[in-house]
C-alpha cells in the first residue's frame, strides 16, 4: 500500500511546464475513440452452444 501512495503522490504532482506540455499534447489530438471489447461468446454462451 505505501509504494501505491508514493505513486499516486508522485502522479499528482505538476513540475513548472508539465501544464504547457499537457496542453501542447491535447492539441495534437484531433479525434478519440474509446471501446470495450470482450471475447465473443462468451464462456456462458460457449457451454450453452456446446450443449445444443
Amino acid at each position: 500500500m505505501a509504494a501505491l501512495e508514493q505513486a499516486f503522490r508522485a502522479a499528482g504532482q505538476f513540475h513548472e511546464g508539465d501544464t504547457r506540455h499537457y496542453e501542447l499534447m491535447h492539441g495534437m489530438i484531433a479525434r478519440a475513440e474509446v471501446g470495450l471489447y470482450r471475447p465473443f461468446p462468451d464462456p456462458e454462451r460457449r457451454e450453452r452452444i456446446a450443449l445444443i
